[in-house]
């Protein structure tokens, strides 16, 4: 047994030990008065009314409590007597009546020792006092709470500052406390990060003193306060219950006068800090040029007490600057902001007029030319408008006259680290899952963070015209890339140049890139102008410029809202695929719908219109790419595996048969946790499978497992719960079944083997942080598997899909083929079509009108004949679109979305020379496109009758 079994086991039976005492404290005076004859039970009752007074003169407050606590439950037992002894409905009446007697006068007795709680309260159930909870003294007078926060430590109590409209400010005050019965003392708990030092604090309202009861265990509850106190800890914490008396604790520990700072009193510790701190007066930029000084003054205001937090006031004092013992007019809230050149000619703060306080503060820049100026154009541009975390102190660039401020760019990450609907900007160094080993678990990768320096240089004798410029990390080649923009600009806020070295790259870019070490160079996002003020602002593509080469390299066009790692020289950026409008359907957030509508082509002229929705939630993607021989080359968003996955598997990937015949694929994982980045360790859950012989199975995790022959496919499902509960299913192809345990493993499973002999799998343990984990064989026969309780899988077009994902059905209807298309036979086939079967297509088209797939969003490819006229077109929602639609699309130069063919002789010829690789593979088209509802000789012969529906 782990240690930390053992104390949850001790816990444990302490609790239940705690239980069973409740309980006898309860049972045993109420089932004694009702068992004992009448008058027994009425003299045992008034002796115990008559015993609470006497121990509370002879000052035992603790047994006064547990007598009145027991005559209390004994007048239940004693009203249950006395209906015994009286017949019908005589009897229930007495028992009541005896019942109230008998309570209002214990609860007089209570009252008139204090042996109650003020009005508001509970007796004994250790609630703060009214009066605090309340947020008034005593007297009626308010109580300021200035901030409240978290003690420190794991699941403590919060904390509080408070200010008494006396002026009376207590820091970490905890939110048990209590008056005394005149109003004269204040105790409550003081919580403290350690696990095992909470104090309790006294202050006497009227001496202005304080008194700390460092020598305490937990003060959790206080539930009285009188002459004596008893202070209390909680029943549950497994300590002794001391009891404090007031008197004792004013004799037995010393008072510190609290000290009178303007219009506060604060404790003594702290006023000597406070006072050194607002007494002293910092001249901190001379320079070796004696004609100049900058200074900082603190300057107190008329009232702490009038300010929205004094304390904050106290602690951070405003600090008037100074030029040259001069008043400048402004004041700042830092110590070190400000900064001077090192001729002593230039200055540069973070500051605010004197005379509007509430403006904010911005940049101020000094020169002997042109004096003071504000650069209010600065602070915008550092905003979060380009997603920069700036320091607050400004410094002076070297060998130039500019300011310079460091500040680091935010990384975007997709929710579930891969995809989602929301973007969150981090800025700091992130563990994202790397590379992956042949079990598909990730090891981790650090993606850094973009530090950049800002520049702002100002014109010799121009006030306020000068040149913004955001200088990153260096190139491998040691050169910077610069982005830059005169000051001031009337153009877009987020359009720059650009300049590498020597070399300026043509156009507008945004300030999101990412360096790229082999070979050198930069990825970049280009400036697009007609998205005019949209608040989600992208790019229509990528570009990665070689500085040594001098050249410029263009990826695919899709919406890009940024870089998002160059990990092992690959390019990843962040797609915006759709927009999520509604989230009705079954399918809503997972990988068969993720969103509602999808992302316009750049060029289409949608692309404003489709960003310009402010409350809209985008649904991002990370796509990949690679720089082969001078070539831009995507990579695909799933990897080939030969070995059973773990239930900790990263990503989408394709799993063949031993036998290399048929397939499946993994497709929409995610983590146990639903925010951020998922952790190596947590299993992966809500995937879907999809098989090249048309089995859809949704809701499993990664681990799965073919037999030796192929035709039976383990796999495993799990519960979005923190318990690691997995079932066995098991996909019958031969008989089309789907055959799912009834109970569930005990841990988590790892698939070894499945042969002839069945299923060999090892359970792994989890075990305490710093141990090895215990790992369980366990061999199931085919036998077993099959027994299994089955369930048909049901006919959906050409799919077959588990019962619980025919509700989403037309999703999984429209789902990209993907890594299966060579096994569908889409990538190989490269036989064209034929004259023959080119004009049998042909004749089916002017009977009926058209080929294709109708149902919600992308539809994949068809092909329409109208007026004489044949279309190879794109589909989506429901319908094709109109030979007007359709000639407008052909008229932009869109031959991958449609082509019009004039007349039937046209159409024909070119039908005949297509195949599945030139409709399939050979055409662009997005990676979720190869195979997609795309045109194929197997679907169109099942147009004519003579071959299965793909």
């Amino acid at each position: 047994m782990t240690p930390r079994t053992a104390a949850a086991k001790h816990t444990l039976w302490r609790a239940l030990g705690s239980v069973l005492l409740s309980l006898a404290h309860i049972l045993i005076p109420a089932i004694a008065a009702a068992l004992l004859p009448l008058f027994t039970a009425l003299a045992v009752e008034f002796l115990l009314l008559i015993s609470v007074p006497l121990l509370s003169g002879a000052r035992q407050p603790r047994m006064a409590k547990f007598t009145s606590e027991w005559a209390g439950w004994a007048q239940f037992g004693l009203g249950l007597n006395v209906w015994r002894h009286f017949p019908h409905w005589q009897g229930l009446l007495a028992g009541i009546a005896v019942l109230w007697a008998l309570t209002r006068g214990l609860r007089m007795i209570e009252a008139r020792l204090q042996l109650t709680l003020p009005r508001g309260g509970q007796p004994g159930r250790g609630k703060p006092d009214a009066n605090y909870r309340a947020l008034i003294t005593p007297e009626g007078g308010h109580i300021r709470v200035l901030s409240e926060y978290e003690s420190g430590r794991a699941y403590g109590p919060p904390a509080r500052t408070i200010l008494f409209d006396d002026g009376v400010l207590l820091a970490g005050v905890g939110l048990v406390a209590r008056y005394s019965a005149d109003g004269r003392y204040f105790a409550a708990i003081m919580p403290s990060p350690e696990e095992e030092s909470d104090s309790l604090l006294l202050l006497d309202r009227w001496d202005k003193t304080l008194r700390w009861g460092r020598d305490s265990e937990h003060f959790w509850h206080i539930p009285e306060f009188c002459e004596p106190a008893p202070v209390d800890t909680p029943t549950s914490a497994p300590r002794r219950r001391p009891s404090l008396w007031l008197q004792d604790f004013l004799d037995t520990h010393s008072a510190t006068g609290l000290k009178h700072f303007q219009d506060l009193w604060i404790d003594a510790g702290q006023h000597d800090h406070v006072l050194k701190q607002w007494s002293t007066q910092h001249a901190c930029y001379s320079t070796g040029n004696p004609c100049h000084r900058l200074r900082l003054k603190p300057v107190p205001p008329i009232s702490f007490m009038a300010q929205a937090d004094p304390y904050r006031c106290l602690l951070s004092p405003t600090w008037q600057l100074l030029m040259d013992d001069a008043d400048t007019g402004l004041t700042t809230v830092y110590e070190t902001s400000a900064s001077c050149s090192d001729d002593g000619r230039l200055f540069a703060c973070k500051a605010h007029r004197l005379d509007a306080p509430g403006s904010g503060q911005v940049f101020w820049w000094w020169s002997e030319a042109s004096g003071w100026q504000a650069l209010p154009d600065f602070e915008r541009f550092i905003g979060d408008q380009i997603g920069l975390d700036t320091a607050p102190v400004p410094s002076f660039a070297e060998n130039e006259d500019a300011l310079r401020l460091d500040a680091r760019l935010a990384s975007h990450v997709p929710g579930y680290g891969r995809f989602g609907i929301e973007l969150r900007e981090e800025r700091s160094a992130l563990d994202v899952p790397g590379d992956v080993d042949g079990h598909g678990i990730a090891h981790p990768a650090t993606l850094s963070v973009r530090h950049v320096s800002l520049h702002m240089r100002l014109e010799p004798g121009l006030a306020g015209v000068g040149l913004l410029s955001v200088h990153t990390e260096p190139l491998a080649n040691g050169a910077c890339a610069v982005f830059s923009r005169p000051y001031p600009d009337a153009g877009p806020a987020q359009a720059w140049r650009c300049r590498i070295g020597d070399w300026q790259l043509p156009g507008l870019w945004l300030i999101k890139y990412r360096l790229l070490d082999k070979p050198c160079g930069i990825v970049l996002l280009p400036f697009v102008q007609d998205l005019g003020d949209s608040p989600q602002r992208a790019a229509s593509s990528f570009v990665l410029a070689l500085p040594a080469e001098k050249r410029l390299i263009a990826g695919p066009d899709f919406l890009v809202a940024d870089v998002h790692d160059t990990l092992y020289d690959q390019i990843a950026v962040i797609e915006i695929a759709g927009r999520v409008d509604k989230n009705d359907n079954p399918a809503f957030g997972t990988a068969l719908a993720p969103f509602d509508a999808a992302a316009p082509l750049p060029g289409s002229g949608a692309m404003a219109s489709f960003l310009a929705m402010r409350k809209a939630r985008y649904y991002y993607r990370i796509r990949r790419f690679e720089l082969r021989l001078g070539v831009l080359t995507a990579l695909p968003d799933w990897r080939t595996v030969s070995s059973p996955q773990a239930c900790n598997a990263e990503g989408d990937f394709l799993y063949p048969t031993p036998a290399q015949n048929h397939a499946a694929w993994y497709f929409g994982g995610h983590s146990q946790s639903p925010f951020g980045w998922p952790h190596r360790e947590d299993r992966r859950i809500g995937g879907y499978v999809m098989t090249s012989q048309g089995y859809g199975i949704g809701q499993v995790g990664p681990a799965m497992i073919w037999s030796g022959d192929g035709q039976f496919l383990v796999l495993t499902r799990s519960a979005a719960s923190y318990d690691e509960k997995w079932r066995l299913l098991l996909l019958d192809l031969t008989h089309g079944l789907l055959h799912v345990a009834v109970t569930a493993l005990p841990s988590r499973p790892r698939f070894e083997q499945f042969d002839g002999q069945g299923l060999l799998l090892t359970l792994t343990h989890p075990a305490w942080d710093g141990e090895k984990p215990s790992e369980e064989q366990r061999r199931i026969s085919l036998a077993e598997l099959t027994a299994m309780p089955a369930q048909a899988m049901v006919a959906v077009d050409s799919l077959r899909l588990d019962a619980s994902q025919v509700a989403a059905r037309m999703w999984w209807s429209g789902r990209p083929v993907g890594p299966l298309a060579p096994y569908y036979g889409l990538e190989m086939n490269a036989e064209p079509f034929g004259e023959t079967f080119a004009r049998c297509i042909a004749e089916y088209l002017k009977e009926h009108g058209s080929i294709g797939h109708s149902h919600p969003y992308y539809c994949g490819m068809g092909l329409l004949c109208t007026d004489g006229a044949f279309v190879y077109v794109q589909i989506g929602d429901w319908r094709p679109p109109t030979i007007k639609e359709a000639m407008a699309m052909a008229h932009k130069g869109h031959a991958n979305e449609c082509r019009v063919f004039r007349n039937e002789a046209t159409f024909v010829q070119w039908l005949a020379a297509q195949s599945d690789r030139s409709l399939n593979a050979d055409e662009y088209t997005p990676m979720n496109c190869v195979g997609n509802q795309r045109l194929s000789r197997r679907r169109l012969q099942h147009y004519l009758g003579n071959g299965p529906r793909e």
